[in-house]
C-alpha cells in the first residue's frame, strides 16, 4: 500500500513535467515566409518557458502549455498568440493565421 501511494505521486509529478516542456519542440531561427524576409528566433527551455525575438520588434516571453502547444505574449499585439507544431518545430503555425518557417538552428 505504501508504494502505490508513493508510486502514484511520481507518476502525477512526472506527468506535470511532461505537459509543461514543450517536449518535441526545437528552437531556432524562423522567417515569416521560406525566402526569409524577416527573421525570429524562437528558445524553448526545459523548465518550460520560451522566449521570442522579433527583428525589428522586441524580446518577449511565454510558457509551453502542453507537448508542441505554447503561447507567447506580443506585448506590442496584446491577445496574440498561441502557437504550435506537430514537426518538432519546423513550422510555427500561430493563432493569428500566422505561419513561421525555422531556417536554422
Amino acid at each position: 500500500m505504501l508504494c502505490l501511494g508513493s508510486c502514484l505521486v511520481i507518476v502525477l509529478l512526472a506527468g506535470v513535467v511532461e505537459a509543461n516542456n514543450c517536449s518535441g519542440l526545437v528552437g531556432g531561427k524562423y522567417a515569416g515566409t521560406p525566402t526569409g524576409k524577416w527573421t525570429a528566433t524562437l528558445k524553448f527551455l526545459p523548465s518550460g518557458q520560451v522566449f521570442a525575438w522579433l527583428q525589428g520588434r522586441g524580446e518577449y516571453t511565454g510558457s509551453c502549455t502542453g507537448r508542441g502547444k505554447f503561447t507567447v505574449n506580443f506585448t506590442d499585439d496584446p491577445g496574440c498568440c498561441r502557437g504550435g507544431s506537430d514537426d518538432g518545430g519546423r513550422t510555427i503555425r500561430w493563432s493569428n493565421g500566422g505561419v513561421w518557417y525555422r531556417v536554422a538552428n
